[in-house]
């Protein structure tokens, strides 16, 4: 079995074995940002990397200085995280889409017939993917009214064009999706929420652009048949069975996985499986593929 479509990583275009494949682009903003993503609370700064992080990133707090003042996205221990775009900006809006189109355009290869087809986004969440803390230290996923007690950045000192968060990032994602497809007309857009209503189509059916911002295909990341029988996600009209998956990286059974690619047959859906390394759920904790599938 070969392989048409992968998501790109670093220098792909440059090796001969990706000739005539077509790549998708995983979560393209953090690819593109004027400083690193990562914030670490145990270092300092530059005055001019935290003028760029002031400027460009959603804070928690408008008195809290800086790095503190940062709003906290996914924690990688307990002191370093991703920062998140302040997309009530239409300045950041602006800035990120266009830098957006000329990373994608470096990375084809004409040569080998490397060509781009599309953007994917792993659990994408229109109020942002906010944190409290490390995860493995009970840190908790939030909104921004968490710290500042409505759907929007605390900071007294950007502009925004946008009253909240959710405003600016739909803006940013339409935003996105057009000039995409200016530049490239058959590119195609997948996300992956953990839960396809929730914290999706919930934050979305009412919103008079909920059509133009629904992706292609949205497949889930958690574990269950949810992503076929929870009925709210068609009843919405935003997105029919054939374009609904799962791709189970939480679940490693063989008993589970037969039953999600049956229901995914059943209803016309997408399945697959990749399984993650790291143990995360009930994988166990492999460090190298040749353990997944040994010889017998």
């Amino acid at each position: 079995m070969g392989y048409k479509y992968i998501a790109h990583k670093s220098n792909m275009h440059q090796l001969p074995e990706a000739a005539d494949m077509k790549f998708y682009v995983v979560n393209p903003e953090l690819l593109v940002t004027p400083v690193q993503m990562q914030l670490d609370l145990n270092k300092s700064y530059p005055s001019g990397d935290q003028y760029l992080y002031d400027k460009n990133f959603t804070w928690k707090s408008n008195t809290a200085e800086f790095p503190n003042n940062i709003a906290t996205g996914w924690w990688y221990n307990d002191s370093a995280f991703l920062v998140v775009y302040d997309f009530q900006q239409q300045s950041v809006i602006d800035e990120t889409v266009e830098a957006i189109i000329e990373k994608v355009k470096s990375y084809e290869n004409i040569s080998i017939n490397y060509r781009f087809a599309g953007l994917m986004w792993d659990v994408p969440d229109l109020r942002g993917d906010f944190w409290t803390g490390f995860h493995g230290s009970g840190g908790e996923f939030v909104d921004l009214s968490y710290w500042t007690g409505s759907d929007s950045c605390a900071s007294a000192s950007h502009t925004h064009d946008y009253a909240t968060y959710s405003d600016g990032k739909a803006t940013f994602l339409i935003q996105l999706y057009q000039r995409v497809r200016e530049e490239f007309p058959d590119a195609k857009f997948i996300s992956e929420p953990f839960l396809l209503y929730d914290r999706r189509i919930e934050d979305i059916q009412e919103r008079p652009d909920a059509n133009v911002l629904m992706p292609d295909m949205i497949t889930q990341e958690g574990p269950g048949t949810a992503f076929v029988d929870d009925t709210r996600i068609f009843d919405s009209g935003l997105i029919t069975r054939d374009r609904v998956g799962l791709s189970t990286p939480f679940t490693f059974g063989e008993y589970e996985n037969r039953l999600y690619a049956a229901k995914a047959a059943i209803n016309g859906s997408w399945f697959n499986w990749f399984g993650r390394f790291g143990g995360s759920g009930d994988m166990p904790d492999y460090q190298n593929i040749y353990y997944y599938a040994p010889c017998s």
